[in-house]
């Protein structure tokens, strides 16, 4: 019939390479064409496209081609041959009569026919009682499913064939009423209306297809399953199924997804999988109590079998006293510990059920997790450091940094507006039917414990959970082996899931695909799906299915068994996509935890509940090193082993970290990683270490050199962030100048006379281009000033006036050392020194005018060297100034830059001070700041000063 020739537009790029390769038509423009429209991919990534049909490009432009009458005929034996197109025409062998004058009626001989598929199957098994009513409702829920999918074509064809067939009547619902008559009146005009809509036509007719495959092996399994049923949960026979509730999760391979029916009433739970996984997590989970009697997991119940399992749905309920509370989230610390080890992924809220007293985790696939993606470039120390640590679980809020704009975590995730209005559905019987954008909310999961009918908010109990966390963390160091090769013997051989993209990106793909310009032809849904080529991280072999899946409206569903490096997909495993197999992963993880590692998840924890301090803290450095005879290097030997306590090598990467609590922008306190700056960074950690092992050689700070060293001077590193003494090639500079005159080696010699090369080519952004001390020119002024005064180096003495004349006469915001313009004023000063021009003296002689003005009246209220009358009273002798020095008290800080070893720069004889048994530092308890500035780094440089001020300068002044 030649109204079926449109079907041939839900033909393939493939079935149309296929049926049109050999006429003889120059292609290529096409392909050109194809690759010129809007999309995500690249000219590379088509070459994988074509590389993946085993085409040459002209072949591959070929089914790109324009229709025509002859193109389209060619096409029609494959449309004729192909099951979905059969299925097609036997819906409509028969009339069926409009029930309801809504657009679903568009859909009623596919419902017809799932209706009376299912009637089919009941009749089978005449054991398995299924009601009436739970057959309409089945019926209503493919319903559902299927106007999701057509919904947008529908709407589409109102308006354009009541414009067209001008179909004009005494109301709107009237016009809506002629549509449904006029063009999805009979089987006759139906038919027609999806040879407008091919594509629509083709997935209809697949999905039905899986549909009437997914309710008939569900009913054969659960049938089959009839003893263990009745042994396992109690159910009599002859059984009756009370509930069945397809679409409970996404659907995979062939339309599988999750159901969840009821048998005399119980709930349960049916998957197409076997999630021996589950079981397994149960043995583990019990020998975890053989360990510690206080311990009591809830276990869920399962039936399995090779292709499918049947599960107790764990019910939502609430708690019964504040007891049961604290239960549950004492529990749920214990969990955390527990997927930490394993290194779990993806566990989100719709992943714990809060069941009175117990967190319980359902849908345990991503228990255990394989290293899936090569990395193409180095990752950061705080991206391997997390990628390790509890974060990764889901079951935490995430982090300010990267959180996402709905909460999806197990202890925050409820009912949240959506960041985005959604489309929905209005007027749905009337001619000006459309989509609106409206508000919406996304529902609640059963994640979140309950009291007297109310929702209990986690923050209360925020110390509990890190509290059991840490401890549930001690028992499983103190056995660590006897638990891995629990893990190794309980969790091998058995499937588990990969997470290769976000499932949502998927959702929002097939969303796109339900276009009308993708209903009409085929080849416009797989440019859609096409972007899936577009991927650093998913490997390549994998690509080709997980499109297939998505052709026929499935999310890709990828699997591993933990004992293999195949990878699963779509009923293919592709061989070695793993590098090791993900329980060598999972080992390999676990044997790297240690208390160091441990202890960083813990802050990462703290951080993630909001429970971290910054207040001081009394640190006790406990006495190591008595055999030493001056108390002076006792005390800063000491001060270095408990800085290296602190310090976790990373065998891999050859490089070593640490972690910082400090204040946010936002008033929040937040984990900070070290990075190369002077200030808190390896830069100054290097520094104080270089110094301590001159004068107490040690192989514990030899080895911390040679690691910091070369993340320092060895490692090439790109990023220019500030023209400042304290940051990228200035603190290189900074720290070989001080560490050159120290040692008098050729090495760091040459490591200076570099960074001198480098500070000349280097460029800045603007915006980062500041004159402040830290942040800015003056440190770096000050130290170019000192490398040419020591070293008489002519490159520092053209840098010096190449920065000179980059300083910018600007206001400032206070008269501070460390940000205003007494730091500047004494950068300048010391330039002056060398350089004593004309221009030099006037930009001084401009900032100690701004800082004379705010002397005046600014109110110093610390005696500190970064804002206080420390750095003042320097400037001032520097500019011959003379002012009444105030007597301040000492801070209850001891650090560097604002506490009781940087005020007393100049007086490091106080022996009360040099000698205290304890150090006061800010940080949060569980977390002793080591830096060189705020840390452990800069009081026991300061000992080192105190010890031999000849051979140790002051790092404030550069003097």
């Amino acid at each position: 019939m030649m109204e079926e020739l449109t079907y041939s537009y839900a033909t393939t790029i493939s079935e149309r390479i296929q049926c049109w390769k050999d006429l003889d038509i120059e292609s290529e423009d096409y392909l050109k064409q194809w690759q010129a429209r809007k999309s995500l991919l690249k000219i590379a990534d088509y070459d994988k496209i074509v590389q993946h049909y085993h085409v040459d490009k002209r072949t591959f432009g070929m089914g790109l081609l324009p229709f025509t009458e002859e193109r389209a005929t060619l096409l029609m034996p494959t449309v004729e041959k192909s099951e979905w197109f059969q299925l097609h025409r036997q819906l409509f062998s028969v009339e069926i009569p409009i029930k309801e004058m809504t657009l679903v009626t568009a859909l009623r001989f596919h419902l017809h026919y799932y209706e009376e598929h299912i009637r089919t199957i009941l009749q089978k098994f005449p054991s398995l009682h299924i009601p009436e009513k739970v057959v309409t409702e089945l019926v209503d829920q493919l319903s559902n499913e299927f106007f999701f999918i057509a919904q947008k074509t529908l709407v589409w064809d109102v308006h354009q064939m009541i414009e067209e067939y001008q179909l004009q009547a005494e109301s709107k619902e009237a016009e809506f009423t002629k549509y449904i008559e006029e063009f999805l009146g009979d089987k006759e005009r139906t038919y027609l209306f999806f040879g407008e809509y091919p594509t629509l036509a083709r997935i209809l007719a697949v999905r039905l297809t899986f549909a009437c495959e997914v309710i008939e092996e569900f009913i054969s399994s659960v049938n089959a399953s009839s003893d263990s049923l009745t042994e396992t949960f109690a159910i009599s026979t002859p059984m009756e199924l009370t509930k069945i509730e397809l679409g409970q999760g996404d659907s995979h391979n062939r339309g599988r997804t999750v159901i969840q029916f009821q048998v005399q009433g119980t709930p349960l739970i049916f998957k197409f999988k076997n999630l021996e996984i589950g079981e397994r997590f149960n043995a583990l989970l019990t020998y975890l109590e053989s360990l510690d009697s206080t311990l009591s997991f809830y276990k869920i119940k399962r039936i399995i079998r090779p292709t499918f399992t049947i599960e107790e749905k764990v019910a939502y309920q609430e708690c019964k006293n504040e007891g049961n509370v604290t239960d549950f989230y004492q529990e749920y610390g214990q969990l955390l510990a527990i997927v930490y080890w394993l290194g779990a992924t993806d566990l989100h809220m719709e992943n714990v059920i809060a069941h009175g007293p117990h967190p319980v985790l359902i849908d345990v696939e991503t228990l255990i997790r394989p290293e899936m993606f090569s990395l193409t470039q180095p990752i950061s120390k705080q991206t391997r450091i997390e990628k390790q640590s509890v974060l990764v679980s889901g079951l935490l809020p995430q982090k300010k940094q990267w959180k996402r704009e709905l909460e999806m975590d197990a202890l925050s995730g409820t009912k949240q507006k959506l960041p985005k209005k959604v489309r929905r559905l209005r007027n749905d019987r009337s001619s000006d039917i459309a989509f609106q954008l409206e508000e919406a909310y996304m529902d609640g999961a059963q994640n979140i414990p309950r009291l007297a009918g109310k929702e209990v908010d986690y923050l209360l109990y925020r110390q509990v959970i890190q509290t059991s966390f840490e401890k549930m963390n001690q028992l499983l160091l103190k056995n660590k082996a006897k638990f891995i090769e629990q893990v190794k013997t309980l969790l091998a051989n058995t499937t588990i899931r990969l997470i290769y993209r976000d499932t949502q990106q998927y959702g929002n793909l097939l969303n796109f695909t339900l276009h009308t310009d993708c209903m009409s032809n085929y080849i416009e849904r797989e440019k859609v799906i096409e972007s899936l080529w577009r991927s650093k991280i998913v490997p390549e072999p994998l690509i080709p299915f997980e499109i297939n899946a998505m052709l026929d409206h499935d999310v890709p569903l990828v699997t591993a068994n933990t004992s293999s490096t195949t990878i699963g997909i779509n009923g293919h495993e592709l061989e070695h996509l793993l590098i090791q197999t993900p329980l060598e992963d999972t080992v390999k993880h676990m044997e790297q935890i240690t208390e160091k590692t441990s202890h960083f998840s813990y802050l990462l924890l703290k951080e993630s509940l909001g429970t971290l301090e910054y207040n001081t803290q009394e640190i006790v450095i406990p006495t190591e090193n008595g055999s030493i005879d001056s108390s002076l290097l006792q005390k800063a030997a000491d001060i270095g082993d408990k800085i290296v306590d602190q310090m976790m090598v990373d065998p891999e990467y050859g490089d070593v970290t640490w972690m910082s609590v400090f204040p946010e922008s936002d008033d929040e306190i937040g984990i900070v990683y070290p990075g190369t700056d002077l200030y808190e960074g390896s830069g100054g950690m290097y520094l104080f270490l270089v110094y301590l092992n001159y004068f107490v050689p040690k192989k514990s700070y030899q080895e911390m050199i040679d690691l910091l060293e070369k993340e320092i001077f060895l490692i090439e590193n790109e990023s220019k962030t500030y023209q400042s003494a304290f940051f990228d090639d200035g603190m290189r500079l900074t720290v070989a100048f001080y560490v050159t005159r120290l040692l008098k080696d050729d090495k760091h010699r040459l490591y200076m006379e570099n960074s001198l090369a480098t500070l000349e080519k280097s460029q800045i952004e603007e915006q980062n281009k500041w004159n402040e001390w830290i942040y800015g020119k003056a440190s770096l002024l000050t130290v170019l000033a000192a490398v040419y005064q020591t070293f008489q180096e002519q490159k520092a003495y053209e840098l010096l006036v190449k920065y000179v004349q980059a300083v910018t006469c600007d206001e400032m915001d206070d008269n501070s050392f460390a940000h205003g313009y007494a730091g500047v004023c004494y950068g300048l000063s010391r330039a002056d020194q060398v350089l004593n021009d004309k221009k030099t003296k006037e930009k001084l002689a401009w900032y100690q005018e701004k800082f004379e003005e705010r002397l005046e009246k600014d109110v110093i209220v610390t005696k500190s060297w970064c804002r206080g009358t420390l750095g003042i009273m320097e400037v001032g002798k520097v500019l011959n100034l003379t002012f009444t020095k105030e007597i301040l008290e000492n801070v209850e800080d001891d650090c560097l830059c604002h506490g009781n070893f940087g005020n007393n720069d100049n007086y490091l004889n106080d022996i009360n001070l040099l000698m205290g048994n304890v150090i006061k530092l800010k940080s949060d308890p569980e977390c002793i700041p080591i830096g060189l500035f705020c840390g452990l780094a800069g009081i026991g440089f300061q000992l080192l000063r105190a010890y031999d001020s000849f051979n140790v300068h002051s790092l404030l002044f550069v003097k």
